[in-house]
């Protein structure tokens, strides 16, 4: 008879876990649709949940492909540079089956992270070559080509810049020899660039 009783008792429990316990059954469709409209919004935060809801269920496919797109453009319009340069590697590494323009879009985004991450000269901006290698492949797609050579503009001026910044130091600290090679270094490696006759003026008052 107890051996009855234990048995009831664990019946109840469980049905009564089940009525009382919320299940969140994800349609993968509604979260993308949702996560969509969020985006609209600008609610960027909430709209990762919902892309995120949306690549545990389905994994991979042409809806995850979209969840994964609008995850790390959510996190770029966060300005959440780092983790959005990590999901836009990670779609354009680990998923199948982009469409043209969805690979374009994200290798833009990606040159665009890597730029806009490194605004402060006066650090190491070693990395922000790797937003020269996007958007040289974007190029390459000759999709957003006008886009692509926005971005390259502004990487080579931010590093012919820092060029100039650290020939500014040597010059203050009156390291002749080294701010005059700092200049003649940004005069091979950017000729194009507005700055210089003014650096050639600077080099030839020497």
């Amino acid at each position: 008879m107890r051996r009855y009783f234990v048995l009831f008792a664990l019946l109840l429990s469980c049905s009564t876990f089940r009525r009382s316990e919320k299940i969140n059954i994800v349609i993968p469709e509604e979260s993308f649709k949702a996560g969509i409209e969020l985006f609209e919004r600008g609610k960027y935060n909430e709209a990762i949940k919902k892309f995120k809801e949306v690549l545990y269920v389905t994994g991979y496919g042409d809806l995850a492909n979209k969840s994964q797109y609008y995850l790390s453009l959510s996190y770029f319009k966060l300005k959440d540079y780092d983790q959005a340069i990590l999901e836009f590697r990670t779609l354009l590494e680990n998923y199948t089956g982009l469409g043209d323009t969805l690979k374009a879009s994200a290798l833009l985004y990606l040159a665009r992270a890597y730029n806009e991450k490194y605004k402060n000269l006066y650090l190491d901006i070693s990395e922000i070559d790797m937003g020269l290698y996007y958007a040289q492949r974007l190029k390459g797609m000759g999709i957003f080509s006008d886009s692509a050579d926005k971005v390259i503009s502004e990487i080579l001026y931010k590093k012919a810049t820092k060029l100039l910044l650290e020939a500014d130091v040597y010059m203050k600290l009156k390291v002749d020899r080294s701010w005059t090679l700092y200049l003649e270094e940004f005069l091979r490696l950017y000729p194009n660039d507005p700055r210089v006759d003014s650096v050639k003026a600077l080099l030839n008052s020497q």
